[in-house]
């Protein structure tokens, strides 16, 4: 009986009776598990930029099924007080190696930069694979980790560097 045609596009569904919280549940679960391999995210476009502009510059690494360029609203506010107006993207190719090429090969491109505004750093990424927020920012968190480390090795490097001259320096007076 499962999976059987009630006609309309509607097919049968039979398992385990559940409530309607547990079932969302599962679904979230089963979501998340998801591995999304064919969407990626385009961030910090300029204000003028299109569909049609994402559509040229981002079809040349795949076939492209569906995009869609928002307006950013979550902009640092020293962005804002300089009137500065941003946009996002969503890129969903028809196959995961669409996605891979553009992932890799969009952050080298000139024509991927020249939609960047110029406000955006452009040694920050800024084309990325679509995560669920629970995953963003876990992987926010661990940025945030190697950078304060990284920061944490160089400022002990230069304390050492300004201790060895200090001491190079008493070894030459004495």
């Amino acid at each position: 009986m499962y999976g059987k045609d009630l006609g309309e596009g509607c097919s049968l569904y039979v398992g385990i009776a559940q409530s309607k919280a547990n079932r969302r549940q599962q679904l979230s679960d089963e979501f998340s598990r998801a591995k999304n391999e064919t969407n990626i995210f385009v961030r910090s476009l300029k204000r003028e930029t299109t569909e049609e502009h994402i559509r040229g510059v981002f079809g040349k690494y795949g076939e492209i099924t569906s995009l869609a360029v928002k307006e950013a609203t979550n902009i640092p506010k020293i962005l804002l007080d300089q009137k500065i107006i941003m946009k996002f993207a969503f890129v969903n190719y028809k196959t995961a190696e669409g996605a891979k090429k553009a992932f890799s090969e969009a952050k080298k491109d000139q024509d991927v930069k020249d939609l960047i505004h110029e406000a955006h750093d452009l040694r920050k990424e800024y084309v990325f694979f679509t995560q669920n927020k629970e995953m963003r920012e876990q992987y926010l968190k661990m940025q945030k980790k190697n950078y304060e480390s990284a920061n944490f090795l160089q400022r002990q490097y230069q304390m050492m560097m300004i201790m060895m001259e200090q001491t190079q320096k008493l070894s030459n007076i004495c």
